[in-house]
């Protein structure tokens, strides 16, 4: 297996839940998140643009990842969303 096919299997969508301790409160909270992962090819405009920002040749780029996460923790009342793309 080469990185970009380890990068296609990631691909999909992924659940998250995570408890967070805090000992010196004696408490607990839990959390979820969903995680939703893209592989981008190397000729993909957001791939292509975010190398252009970075002054990097595109054409050595092998791809990017895309992803996106929506959270929730105990007792919060608003939802945390988040993108970021990756360039291989």
């Amino acid at each position: 297996m080469d990185i970009v096919n380890f990068f296609e299997t990631l691909a999909g969508k992924w659940f998250s839940q995570r408890t967070v301790h805090d000992l010196s409160l004696q408490k607990s909270r839990a959390g979820q998140s969903d995680l939703e992962i893209d592989w981008l090819t190397k000729d993909h405009g957001d791939v292509m643009a975010l190398c252009s920002q970075a002054n990097v040749d595109a054409a050595s780029a092998l791809g990017g990842l895309r992803v996106g996460q929506n959270s929730l923790m105990e007792g919060d009342t608003q939802r945390y969303s988040a993108s970021t793309l990756m360039v291989v």
